[in-house]
Formats: C-alpha cells, sequence, structure tokens
C-alpha cells in the first residue's frame, strides 16, 4: 500500500514538472476514487465476512453440493500427458490425456498462456475452457521444447 501510495506522489510530482495544467485536471479525481474504494472496501469486507459466516454454519449435505457445483463451474482438469502438440497457421493444436479423460484443444493467443511459480502452466483455450500442467518441464523433452517456443 505505502509503494502504491508513494508511486501517486512520483507520477504526480512529474505530471505538474511536465504540464500543471493537465496534472491537475488528470489528479481531481483522486481523493473521490480513494474516497470511494475505502467506503465500498469496508463494504465488501462486511459483505464478504457474512458469506463466509454463513457457508462455515451450512448442513454437511448442503456443503457438499455447493462444492460439487463449484468444482463443475470452475472445471479446471489436469494435463497427464500430452499426446500431440502442433502449430499450425499460429494456432496451437493439442491433445492430451488429463485427470479427466482425454481432451483435443486449440490455442490461439500467447496471452492464453500463464506461467506460474515452479513451472506450473495455466491454458485457455478458443471456447475459453481452462487447463493446468503442474509442471510443464516434467513432460517429455519434445514437448517441454514446443511449449517454450510458444511461450
Amino acid at each position: 500500500m505505502l509503494s502504491d501510495a508513494t508511486m501517486v506522489v512520483i507520477i504526480a510530482v512529474y505530471l505538474f514538472v511536465q504540464s500543471p495544467t493537465l496534472a491537475a485536471i488528470t489528479l481531481t479525481p483522486v481523493p473521490l476514487i480513494v474516497y470511494l474504494s475505502r467506503r465500498f472496501g469496508a463494504r465488501i469486507y462486511r459483505v464478504y465476512h457474512r458469506i463466509w459466516r454463513k457457508a462455515s454454519r451450512m448442513h454437511a449435505t448442503t456443503r457438499a453440493l455447493l462444492e460439487n457445483e463449484l468444482d463443475q463451474r470452475y472445471f479446471i482438469p489436469l494435463v497427464i500427458t500430452v499426446n500431440s502438440f502442433r502449430l499450425k497457421l499460429g494456432v496451437q493444436s493439442w491433445e492430451v490425456v488429463t485427470d479427466r479423460g482425454p481432451r483435443a484443444f486449440d490455442v490461439r493467443e500467447r496471452d492464453d498462456y500463464r506461467v506460474l511459480p515452479t513451472h506450473r502452466l495455466l491454458i485457455r483455450d478458443v471456447d475459453g475452457n481452462r487447463y493446468e500442467i503442474p509442471d510443464y518441464t516434467a513432460l517429455d523433452p519434445r514437448t517441454v521444447d514446443a511449449i517454450e517456443q510458444v511461450l
């Protein structure tokens, strides 16, 4: 939080040095934004904790139904093996085996790949489905080279 405030101050000083009028116009809504963020942030905090308390008191059957629904909504299969990876006309075609069975999907954009710490890879296909590779460096060397070329 402190570094964010410091960054805003540095940017404000730079703006005033470059163009005081433009800086004044640009920075006019900042106090309103800070006020609204704090006001609604406190409200959201209270609502979140109210929901959390209600969820913790749920009956076991209801909780199981809710968890099942969330698992279906946030369906992210884990990729176990990559059977095929082809790059054709800017589209990467994957054929994989996941913890939920075999899948085939296409990826178009480089932004649809997200590398996380410990070489974890999240992939979003053209239909918006998501897949996870827990450690892409543990796959066969040919697949690792192909993935690293795309990344």
